[in-house]
């Protein structure tokens, strides 16, 4: 059965949450996040802004918008940084992924709308210590390229 693409129908408003910031070379930390999701262009561009309270480095602000990327195709939207980079984001089964390198650091996420929350996941991993293994299986030669991860923020995102 087909589930109907609901952004930003269902997805529109204020969440409060704890992320989780796990690393694999220091203890995990946990900092309170707001995030909110409002339309500024009815049925093509919408707030996406998240609020980190940390009480090491005091309040920082993300301030993004969604835009829909394809009018035909109601999947595609586009994050935008404001700043020039704007980052693909396609929605699948209620939940946007994205996937993008900066600096030789490779950054997947998504964010999923789950009942009345949203829950986010972003993981990072360097290029820098690739793994490549070959398989052969008949005429067909397999390559696969593995990245360790070293980072990665989680965060349940109850509705205000």
């Amino acid at each position: 059965m087909l589930r109907a693409q609901t952004f930003p129908e269902n997805w529109v408003g204020s969440y409060s949450g704890d992320m989780i910031l796990g690393y694999t070379d220091r203890p995990s930390d946990t900092i309170h996040t707001d995030l909110e999701i409002m339309p500024l262009i009815d049925d093509s561009v919408w707030t996406y802004k998240m609020t980190f309270k940390s009480k090491r480095y005091g309040e920082i602000v993300k301030d993004y918008v969604i835009r829909i990327a394809d009018k035909n195709d109601p999947k595609k939207f586009i994050l935008d940084e404001l700043n020039s980079i704007q980052i693909p984001m396609n929605l699948m089964d209620n939940c946007f992924y994205t996937n993008y390198e900066v600096d030789g650091m490779l950054y997947m996420s998504s964010l999923r709308l789950f009942e009345d929350q949203l829950i986010y996941d972003l993981y990072c991993s360097t290029k820098e210590g690739k793994r490549t293994d070959r398989i052969e299986e008949g005429q067909s030669v397999f390559v696969v390229d593995s990245y360790a991860v070293t980072l990665h923020q989680t965060a349940f995102f109850k509705r205000k």
